[in-house]
């Protein structure tokens, strides 16, 4: 840290954040909603079919 305490990271070089930011865009990608979660209903609903950007 800036007034020389340890952060305590076990990674000096890359934060856990960017870590979870990597990790969301590749379930994003992968289109794990399809998959696990409620991509597929959501799909169906009247307002993705009108708008379908919203995919």
């Amino acid at each position: 840290m800036s007034d020389g305490t340890a952060s305590m990271s076990p990674n000096p070089l890359i934060d856990q954040h960017i870590v979870y930011a990597l990790v969301m865009i590749l379930v994003a990608v992968c289109a794990a909603g399809r998959t696990w979660g409620l991509g597929r209903y959501w799909e169906e609903t009247p307002l993705v079919r009108r708008y379908s950007w919203l995919r």
